[in-house]
């Protein structure tokens, strides 16, 4: 008489072990979609205002700061490369938004916004993008 696991033991372990491979490779992704929508709130909080709420009174070089594939075109933000994002590197400085038009961004925004170009500035969620 042999001593094998009954056919419906040996399925639920594959399944549990297939549901818990999916889950780790699956894990990455949550974080960098999460970094997606911080970065989207904070640009929507510190810049829509005065960069994209009114189209036909816009400020500055483009339009709206929430369109992705907009801000990935014309290099205001490059995928892994804060140095060379524009839009990056004036909120870090201090000049967007400008003195006297708002309250400068807090380092902890800072920080969300370099974090999210360092992990390869994933699409806002619901947005396809370019990159």
């Amino acid at each position: 008489m042999s001593h094998r696991p009954p056919y419906h033991f040996t399925l639920a372990v594959f399944g549990f072990v297939l549901w818990q491979a999916l889950l780790v490779t699956a894990e990455p992704a949550r974080p960098l979609a999460d970094l997606a929508t911080k970065a989207r709130m904070i640009l929507k909080q510190r810049c829509f205002g005065c960069h994209g709420e009114d189209p036909d009174n816009m400020e500055g070089d483009g339009p709206a700061i929430l369109d992705y594939k907009m801000l990935v075109e014309s290099k205001l933000i490059v995928a892994r490369q804060p140095g060379k994002s524009r839009l990056f590197k004036k909120v870090e400085l201090g000049t967007m938004p400008p003195p006297g038009d708002g309250a400068r961004v807090p380092p902890g925004e800072i920080q969300v916004l370099r974090a999210w170009i360092d992990s390869g500035a994933l699409p806002f969620p619901g947005e396809s993008g370019h990159r």
